[in-house]
Parts: structure tokens; C-alpha cells; sequence
């Protein structure tokens, strides 16, 4: 069964409301008419066309939902039983090397009483030897008639070791870290990576020389390398936008509000940084979109503007 969430670059179980902006964001990118009739965007847009209309459908939604959650069920199931089966195992292990433990103690117990009585039998003979040579000693000193024999102790030097201490240079490596915080529009990939980690998953589009990072239900497009947009609908990107490619410096103003004309400083810094952003380099437009509303800037410009999630602070 489709996952159409996926289609549109949404979660799973996404409201409708998020299913609308996720729709339009994508129809508008990949619509035939401004990528010159590609027979890729085409399809893609069809794609994208049937999942909207297949989620935009109550029923048909609830019954994909109830399909993904049976389907997470059978998964967390499966996974229980592999773990009975990984604590079955481990059990059988425990109780066969107790059972090793123990022959091996006994084989041990055997080889110290064959050592214990090889031992008795060689004290017993050293006992016998012992008195055989005092009988030939005490013989020995009646001939000498009362002749006694002082014995010397001798002291035996005892030799000190000197103990070299040897001292070491401990050799430390500075290694460069990168100390960004946020990646923002131009970053690399090298950026993103050290930031953000690894993707949870990846997608190339060749036609466009574009790839897209996922991380759960945000993204990150690159093209050619560097950040040209991104979707934090997870709110999981550490992401500020600063866009390196225009020459324009971002600042601070007192705007309260923006309107038609203002350019991208002014919305900025009344808005913050945007939920998302899209680039359609064919009209020369960028859109940034505030979770369901969205902002148009033409040549750096807001040329258009959607409220439906009324919070923007906009003024005609």
C-alpha cells in the first residue's frame, strides 16, 4: 500500500491542514508548466496530484492510518519476540557455562589431590632421609671427642634496585571543530553533516542536479553542493537563515510589520527565520512559508504573500 505522507514529504498521521501546505509547496515546484514540460516533473507532479487526492479523502485516510498503524504494531510484535528468543538464547548460554564452570572445578580438585598426596610421599621420604643423616652425625661427633664446630652466619649483602624514572612528553593534536551552532542557506554539505549528523534518508534529483536530505519530516536541498532550501516541518533543524549568495547584509530594524516590497532583511527580522523555504529559479522567486502561510520575494522583493495560518505580521 502507498505511503502518500511520503509523496508529499510529510509525517505520518499529518493533519490536513499540513497536507495542504505540503501540496501546494511541491505542486508549484514540480507543476509541468514552469519546469518546460519535463517528462519528470510530469510525473512527479501526478504523483504528488493522486497522493493529495487520495489523503484530501476522510475514508481514504483513515483507512491508510489504520493501515500504518497495524503495520507499526506488527513491527513492535516482532521485535518482542526476537527479544524472547535473544533471552531464551542468552539462558541456554548461562546454564551451559555453569555447567562448564563446574567440571572445571572438578577436574581442578582432582589434579590438587593428586598434588597434595605426591606431596605427603615426598615428605615422608625427606623425613626418613633426615633421620638416617642425624644417626650418622651423632656418630660422627663421639669420634671426634667433644669437638665442637662454631658455625658463622653470613650476612648476605642485599642489592637495591634503582628504579629509572623515565619522563614523558605527552604529545597532544589540536583538532579544528567546527563551532556553527546552524547551517543556513550556501552552507556545505560538511556543515550540515557536522551539524545535523547523518540523514535519516537521501534522495537525488539528476534532472535538476539536486539532492535532498531527510531527517525525519524535515529536509534540506542541496544543488551543487551547498544549501539552496529547507523544510523543518519537524522542527529539528538548527537551522538560521542568512542567505550567503545575495550581498544584501542581515540586520536589525524596528519594523513591527512588512508589506508588499519589503525585502528579505525587513521580513526577517518582523517574522524570524521561515519554517521552510523554496527556491523556483526559473521565475527567479524564493518562497518562504511561517508554517501554513507563506511569503513571495521576486528579485529579493515580497511580491506575494499567503496569511491562511494568520501569523504574519503583514500590512498591505
Amino acid at each position: 500500500m502507498t505511503n502518500h505522507y511520503k509523496t508529499l514529504g510529510v509525517k505520518d498521521f499529518s493533519s490536513l491542514e499540513e497536507i495542504k501546505t505540503a501540496y501546494k509547496k511541491l505542486s508549484k515546484k514540480f507543476h509541468p508548466d514552469v519546469n518546460d514540460g519535463d517528462k519528470f516533473f510530469e510525473e512527479r507532479f501526478k504523483d504528488i496530484q493522486e497522493s493529495y487526492e487520495y489523503l484530501k479523502d476522510t475514508n481514504k485516510k483513515r483507512s491508510l492510518d489504520d493501515y500504518l498503524t497495524s503495520k507499526q504494531t506488527n513491527n513492535f510484535e516482532n521485535t518482542s519476540t526476537e527479544t524472547k528468543s535473544q533471552s531464551t538464547n542468552e539462558s541456554s548460554f548461562r546454564q551451559q557455562r555453569s555447567k562448564d564452570s563446574r567440571e572445571e572445578l572438578a577436574s581442578k580438585s582432582v589434579n590438587i589431590s593428586k598434588f597434595l598426596i605426591v606431596a605427603i610421599i615426598i615428605i615422608i621420604v625427606f623425613i626418613v632421609y633426615m633421620n638416617k643423616k642425624n644417626e650418622t652425625d651423632e656418630q660422627g661427633l663421639e669420634s671426634v671427642n667433644g669437638q665442637s664446630t662454631n658455625t658463622e652466619a653470613v650476612n648476605e649483602p642485599v642489592h637495591e634496585q634503582e628504579q629509572n624514572n623515565n619522563s614523558y612528553e605527552e604529545q597532544t593534536t589540536t583538532y579544528e571543530i567546527n563551532s556553527q551552532e546552524s547551517f543556513t542557506i550556501g552552507s556545505n554539505k560538511e556543515v550540515v553533516l557536522s551539524i545535523q549528523g547523518n540523514p535519516t534518508s537521501t534522495m537525488t534529483i539528476e534532472a535538476l542536479n539536486e539532492e535532498i536530505w531527510y531527517y525525519e519530516s524535515s529536509s534540506v536541498t542541496f544543488k551543487n553542493g551547498k544549501v539552496k532550501e529547507y523544510s523543518n516541518f519537524g522542527d529539528n533543524l538548527n537551522v538560521k537563515y542568512s542567505d550567503n549568495s545575495s550581498h544584501e547584509k542581515i540586520g536589525y530594524s524596528n519594523e513591527s510589520s512588512f508589506s508588499i516590497g519589503s525585502n528579505k532583511n525587513t521580513v526577517l527580522n518582523v517574522q524570524g527565520n521561515p519554517t521552510s523555504t523554496m527556491t523556483i529559479e526559473a521565475l527567479n522567486e524564493e518562497i518562504w512559508y511561517y508554517e501554513s502561510s507563506s511569503v513571495t520575494f521576486k528579485n529579493g522583493k515580497v511580491k506575494e504573500y499567503s496569511n491562511f495560518g494568520k501569523n504574519l505580521n503583514v500590512q498591505y
